[in-house]
């Protein structure tokens, strides 16, 4: 995807050691969208929020100050009866304490629309990718040019 420019790298990645691959990519990269929680990629236990704080920590400190971050808080439903609220309290703090990280509330988003959503209450349909993706721009939008 390109916007004014710029490349936007989406990262799908199974763990947050491959943001450590971001300084390697070049300057043109100034936007990378980060989703790890959504699929799981830092494990199956939502109880693990230190550690899931230390991974946003350490990615938006290799993306560098001058690299806009924009992470995707989590819609997932409880796991062992632990919710994934305490992942989205550090995104949501992250989000304050960083000023080059932008966060798209996507668990906002979900709650207010659960018609775009299958039965497992995780994947979107086809509506709710459109208006992910929508929601993802507008996010890009807010990061410097």
């Amino acid at each position: 995807m390109r916007r004014a420019g710029k490349a936007i790298l989406v990262l799908a990645a199974a763990t947050c050691a491959l943001a450590a691959s971001l300084p390697a990519t070049g300057a043109q990269n100034s936007r990378t969208l980060l989703d790890f929680g959504d699929s799981l990629a830092i494990g199956n236990d939502p109880g693990t929020v230190l550690r899931f704080s230390g991974y946003v920590r350490d990615a938006v400190r290799i993306a560098g100050p001058h690299r806009c971050v924009i992470w995707s808080t989590i819609v997932r439903p409880p796991y062992n009866g632990v919710s994934y609220d305490g992942y989205n309290t550090v995104l949501r703090r992250a989000a304050r304490a960083y000023p080059n990280l932008r966060l798209l509330d996507w668990d906002g988003l979900a709650r207010a629309h659960p018609q775009w959503f299958g039965s497992d209450g995780v994947h979107p349909s086809a509506d709710g990718y459109r208006a992910r993706a929508a929601a993802v721009a507008q996010v890009v939008k807010r990061c410097p040019s």
